[in-house]
């Protein structure tokens, strides 16, 4: 099974801002595509041609996922890759991708990612604006903060604020190191704070891999360089301000042993009550789907190379994958995105 880098705050290798166009196809063949049914998954692209950025956005350490409302899927790692329903690949940013993190695509079809000590917007024509946070020293974590602060005036911690999640009336999720904030017109409101230390007394920060649901309950756990974030350890925060545990059957068919203790690599709203999480343990590499105190497998690998080609010659069980699965998720529409260190994208169809 694939095992992971930790890197709870990814950064991006310098590189140059292009506007040009280049196609891929699945596996490298050219031949038609074949979209998955569901229960099944389909290698969407190879991307490990290390010489092109999308390698540079989904070869290695991928630093965020999402997929547009045109149904265009984003990629972030030392890039910013675009790649459309027609599996066209399109590179939007390079050298202003550099140490970006956390990726989120609005209903206007811009982009939000975390950047130094800001929160930025990718517009028209690539054009890159701050959003939020302010310049210069960031704040100490566990510091004290206001409930409510404008959104240019407030000083991020000492990682990347990652931009994780949009709640449906329209606020952005913000995870800042030990604090989830909710970006709307122009203020931040603190909607978490965790104090929690690790066993060996380390600041905990929460997990870059966060998602929302289509609710608005924000799904957070936290971790640092030698703590682990487990399933078990998700944290759910309602629109209503109410956090606790997430809920979790003890067994899980498929699964050996309880689901809790499993390790996350990432989650994805299914926008609807529940969440996609991404886990492993030394079984094997697992999504499951969790809502409403229940949780089913949806895909699974026991594969141990995650570097390299997946030759999938057609849609397959998602749960018999021969091929290790990709680290980050991305869902939109019954479609669930699996990619980043590895030489691939899988298309998983779950409705």
């Amino acid at each position: 099974m694939a095992r992971h880098s930790r890197h709870k705050w990814i950064t991006g290798a310098v590189a140059v801002l292009l506007a040009g166009t280049a196609a891929c196809t699945g596996g490298g063949s050219g031949d038609k595509w074949t979209a998955p049914g569901k229960g099944q998954a389909a290698l969407l692209l190879d991307v490990s041609d290390t010489a092109s950025d999308v390698n540079l956005a989904f070869g290695s350490s991928v630093g965020g996922i999402t997929i547009g409302p045109d149904n265009s899927l984003y990629g972030l790692g030392a890039a910013l890759i675009r790649i459309d329903k027609n599996r066209k690949v399109r590179t939007v940013l390079t050298e202003q991708a550099h140490g970006a993190a956390g990726l989120l695509a609005q209903s206007d079809g811009t982009l939000l990612f975390g950047q130094g000590h800001q929160v930025k917007k990718v517009g028209p024509n690539a054009t890159v604006s701050v959003l939020a946070g302010a310049s210069g020293t960031s704040r100490k974590p566990g510091q004290p903060v206001p409930s409510s602060v404008s959104a240019t005036a407030v000083h991020f911690g000492g990682d990347i604020p990652i931009p994780f999640g949009i709640r449906p009336d329209g606020s952005v999720l913000i995870a800042d190191t030990d604090i989830v904030w909710a970006l709307k017109d122009g203020r931040l409101s603190r909607i978490y704070q965790t104090s929690a230390k690790s066993a060996a007394g380390e600041q905990l920060s929460l997990f870059a891999g966060s998602t929302v649901d289509g609710k608005g309950t924000a799904y957070v756990a936290t971790g640092s360089q030698t703590q682990q974030e487990h399933v078990g350890d998700i944290i759910t925060t309602d629109t209503n301000g109410q956090s606790g545990k997430i809920q979790l059957p003890s067994t899980v068919g498929g699964i050996s042993g309880n689901p809790a203790v499993l390790k996350l690599t990432w989650l994805a709203g299914d926008e609807s009550d529940g969440v996609f999480a991404r886990a492993y343990d030394d079984s094997g590499d697992y999504v499951l789907h969790i809502h409403s105190g229940q949780a089913e497998l949806v895909a699974r690998s026991t594969t141990v190379n995650s570097t390299s080609k997946c030759a999938l010659a057609h849609p397959i069980d998602a749960k018999k994958l021969p091929c290790a699965l990709p680290y980050a998720l991305a869902y939109h529409s019954g479609t669930l995105i699996a990619g980043g260190e590895s030489g691939y994208l899988l298309d998983i169809a779950t409705k």
